[in-house]
């Protein structure tokens, strides 16, 4: 996962660096194991972490302020990644959001729930603990004073300190995602970037709206052009086939484009957005 800041090998580090890289290390590899990935295979921090590393002097406060909030009782691990979820949904920081959903996912949140909760929706099939946390997350995140009814419901369902808990985790994420937007040097659409996989709701199979708006641009367009030939206003010439003799006619546009094809339905990603983050690594 490239930066602006740039990524920091363990062989470049700076005495005042390298306890903050071995406090994250530790972390990261009790925590998460392999997944999601939170380093490169020498041991180069990526993510939040690699941006912490350019100022150490937050790292060790970042780490004790994260420690502390798991510490707080009332909000279930369930719970506290509806409201991370809710935040990334805001934030559309890349890392944030594929790390998360292994992370979720682990904690009984389903794909379908994720998309709709990045999507802006709540899903019908949370439990009432992720449904009030859902609605709290979102609404800490509109301008002006929280609603009195929403804060008392979360206190209903969630307990005081849960309700606490929940605000805090929306403000952390929110300086998570804040931090990773800025400073990242690839968009959400990212395929793949030094070995990590970022995570968009846009590639849900179950997600149709980019299939009906090319089959709907086709049919127009298709429409369009008959009539405009039929009343001798433009001549359309046939196009001439390309084939080897593999399969029939237009076998080399099939083996040309089918590649693109397969990309694109199993990522979610166009190639132009490939090719900006790319760029944007350069």
């Amino acid at each position: 996962m490239s930066n602006r800041l740039g990524l920091t090998p363990p062989t470049k580090l700076t005495d005042e660096q390298k306890p903050v890289q071995e406090l994250f290390g530790d972390y990261t590899k009790a925590r998460y194991d392999t997944a999601p990935q939170t380093s490169l295979e020498d041991g180069t921090l990526i993510g939040p972490f690699a941006i912490l590393l350019h100022h150490p002097q937050l790292g060790e406060p970042f780490y004790r302020l994260a420690q502390g909030f798991r510490k707080i009782p009332g909000l279930s691990p369930y719970g506290r990644e509806v409201v991370i979820a809710v935040a990334g949904a805001r934030s559309q920081a890349a890392y944030e959001n594929y790390a998360h959903a292994i992370i979720a996912h682990k904690e009984g949140i389903s794909e379908a729930e994720l998309h709709d909760i990045h999507a802006g929706r709540c899903p019908e099939t949370l439990t009432e603990e992720g449904k009030v946390a859902f609605e709290l997350a979102t609404a800490l995140g509109k301008p002006g004073v929280l609603e009195q009814g929403i804060w008392d419901n979360a206190v209903k369902v969630l307990g005081r300190d849960g309700a606490a808990a929940a605000v805090h985790y929306t403000g952390f994420y929110s300086y998570v995602g804040t931090i990773l937007k800025r400073h990242s040097g690839l968009g959400s659409h990212a395929v793949k970037c030094c070995g990590t996989a970022s995570y968009h709701p846009s590639a849900q199979i179950h997600d149709y709206h980019m299939h009906l708006t090319f089959l709907t641009a086709s049919a127009c367009r298709t429409a369009v052009f008959a009539t405009a030939k039929r009343a001798g206003f433009v001549h359309i010439a046939c196009e001439k086939d390309s084939s080897n003799g593999w399969i029939g006619w237009y076998d080399r546009n099939i083996v040309g484009d089918a590649p693109m094809g397969v990309g694109k339905g199993l990522t979610g990603a166009c190639p132009r957005d490939r090719a900006r983050a790319g760029c944007a690594q350069r």
